[in-house]
């Protein structure tokens, strides 16, 4: 089955819309209980048929690849990014 993440860029309900095929929700837990507890409530009202915990979440892992090219999230806009974005409009 499809597991859709908490992060996904979809919501659940999104996603409820789109198929009607079963889908797992995949709930990163977080210190904010009320913001939990409404994510466990959409799942289950889009009908997802199973619920997985994932509890080693909320420290972004160190790319080094990311750093030494600069990215970052959120994003900086730097002169050069903003040329390369200038001269290829097809990333946007």
């Amino acid at each position: 089955p499809f597991a859709l993440s908490t992060m996904s860029i979809l919501s659940v309900e999104q996603v409820r819309e789109a198929t009607t095929k079963p889908f797992w929700f995949q709930l990163y837990v977080m210190r904010d209980r009320d913001f939990v507890a409404r994510l466990i409530q959409r799942a289950k009202d889009a009908q997802c048929s199973a619920l997985i915990l994932t509890l080693d979440l909320q420290v972004l892992g160190q790319r080094h690849a990311d750093v030494k090219n600069g990215l970052s999230a959120p994003p900086r806009p730097t002169l050069q990014s903003l040329l390369d974005l200038g001269t290829k409009p097809e990333w946007c």
